[in-house]
């Protein structure tokens, strides 16, 4: 009995050894998983990558801005918001928040002259007079 159940076990062994080892390749490789990354160091090398920010340099122009920025497009999904899909996202942001800021302010003042009677405001301009215009110390 044991002569018959060994060479089945060996054919189903060497099966599974052929359908579930992970160091058989069989054919060319479909595709390189870390292409991207090597052109991310390859830009970054060449200056066309900021480490900080990991987005495409300010300012590129011509040939050098189209691989970088699509590259960038490779890495960013299209549910970020718009701040963090551009390169430029982080100065855009901050100019936003400021320009937001200064028109809040802008709002909240002239609501403060619409609403707000001038003599309230204006409690210098009208406030009484003194009987005699002379300073008292």
């Amino acid at each position: 009995m044991r002569a018959a159940l060994f060479p089945s076990r060996l054919v189903v062994f060497f099966k599974l050894q052929s359908r579930y080892c992970q160091t058989t390749q069989r054919g060319p490789p479909k595709e390189d998983k870390y292409e991207m990354f090597r052109k991310l160091n390859e830009y970054a090398s060449v200056g066309l990558w900021d480490d900080r920010y990991n987005k495409p340099r300010l300012f590129l122009f011509g040939k050098n801005r189209q691989k970088a920025y699509e590259l960038h497009d490779k890495m960013t999904p299209k549910t970020d918001p718009f701040f963090k899909r551009s390169p430029y996202g982080v100065h855009l942001e901050v100019l936003y928040r400021l320009s937001l800021g200064i028109a809040a302010i802008t709002i909240v003042c002239s609501l403060y002259v619409m609403l707000i009677p001038e003599e309230k405001r204006l409690k210098y301009k009208y406030r009484k007079e003194h009987a005699s215009r002379e300073e008292h110390h």
